[in-house]
């Protein structure tokens, strides 16, 4: 019956499974990324708001305390936004014409509330209460950030459970005294920063073409940008490495045909190739002589030229295969489906 495929649909078949797979961790792994990345969770970026108020300006220069306009973050389950008469306070006798303030001068006239943008938006389904958390010792910082340092506010963290979680595996890393809540770049009496620290152990299984790695690490990455610090929980790890050679998948699976079959008098060198490695791994002989490599191990091997100066392809459990060496020189051999497989033979010129 006339084939009715090309040949090369086999390697597009191969390429369809394999890329498929590859295609779908692709997806998976872009899906992650993005759920993460600012776009989605708006972490650092500034909102444009009706009045560019600078925390920077009247928090950190002035030394204004956040409870002068939050006025109940300490006991109501919402950090209030200020009512204007809290800005007009200051700002009925400075910069009292200033053009960057209209708004709050209309709003105050008008009696009507500034549209602010809310930086600090939570899903409707999250019931956070503001009260507690300072109360047990959360400080501002912890969440916000340094809103000292902000001419504009963004939203500190990723605001995403992994985020809350983090804290509430272990709450006593992220708790200080009350009288500490509000102070901007706290340290704790008594104790610096940790400092971040990884170690790791990455070793060959013998005989095998996999490793093993174990880790061992206190550092919490704090931004996508890789930004980490220390700290006071040590996580391990480990990693089972399978290595997969696609030219093992794609290259043609042609039977290892004769080559240079030794005659009679052509002396014979005889090795293995047993527990995926070739067996010696150095030969040393005389132009003429034949080498016969015999697969000893339960999978298919070659003996492939790294110049490409010969290639048998497959050999099959239990079958032998011949090269006689003519020509004096060095060749590195190595096997396609595990090229962590190599021997050297050193052809000698025959006295």
């Amino acid at each position: 019956m006339a084939q009715i495929f090309h040949r090369s649909t086999n390697t597009a078949s191969r390429v369809s499974v394999f890329g498929a797979v590859f295609f779908l961790g692709l997806l998976l792994w872009l899906f992650d990324a993005l759920n993460r990345s600012p776009y989605t969770t708006q972490q650092g970026v500034a909102r444009v708001q009706p009045v560019q108020f600078s925390h920077q300006h009247h928090a950190g220069a002035m030394g204004i305390d956040c409870r002068y306009c939050h006025t109940t973050v300490e006991r109501a389950a919402y950090a209030n936004i200020p009512p204007t008469k809290t800005c007009m306070n200051c700002h009925s006798q400075i910069w009292a014409q200033s053009p960057e303030l209209e708004a709050v001068r209309d709003s105050w006239r008008s009696n009507t509330s500034i549209p602010w943008v809310k930086v600090y938006d939570l899903p409707d389904y999250v019931y956070f209460n503001h009260s507690i958390h300072v109360a047990k010792g959360v400080g501002c910082e912890t969440c916000h950030g340094r809103i000292d340092r902000m001419p504009l506010v963004s939203q500190h963290p990723t605001l995403q459970m992994n985020w809350c979680l983090d804290c509430h595996r272990d709450p006593g890393r992220f708790l200080r005294p009350r009288d500490q809540v509000f102070t901007m770049g706290y340290v704790p009496a008594g104790r610096q920063e940790e400092t971040a620290w990884s170690a790791g152990l990455h070793v060959a299984i013998p005989n095998t073409p996999h490793t093993l790695s174990l880790h061992a690490t206190n550092a919490i990455t704090a931004t996508l940008q890789g930004m980490s610090r220390g700290g006071s929980n040590t996580r391990f790890g480990f990693e089972f490495t399978v290595p997969i050679t696609l030219a093992r998948y794609f290259e043609s699976r042609r039977e290892a045909r004769p080559d240079s079959a030794p005659s009679g008098d052509s002396p014979v060198v005889r090795a293995t190739m047993k527990n995926l490695a070739f067996v010696p791994r150095r030969l040393e002989i005389m132009a003429g002589t034949t080498v016969a490599w015999k697969n000893d191990d339960p999978l298919d091997h070659t003996v492939v030229a790294m110049d490409r100066s010969f290639d048998p392809g497959l050999i099959r459990s239990g079958d032998t295969w011949h090269r006689t060496f003519s020509r004096p020189g060095t060749y590195e051999i190595t096997c396609t489906p595990h090229p962590f497989m190599r021997v050297t033979v050193v052809v000698r010129p025959t006295p």
